[in-house]
C-alpha cells in the first residue's frame, strides 16, 4: 500500500477529534472537581 491510499481526509478529522476531545474532557474534569471540592 502507498501512502496516497490513505483518506488525508477523514485521517485530519481523526486527528482533530483527539486534538479537541483530550483537552475537553480534561477541561470538564478540571470543572467538575472545582465544583466537587468548593460545594461539597
Amino acid at each position: 500500500r502507498k501512502l496516497s491510499a490513505v483518506r488525508w481526509g477523514v485521517a485530519g478529522n481523526i486527528v482533530w477529534a483527539w486534538v479537541f476531545t483530550i483537552p475537553g474532557s480534561a477541561f470538564i474534569a478540571a470543572v467538575a472537581w472545582l465544583l466537587g471540592t468548593e460545594y461539597f
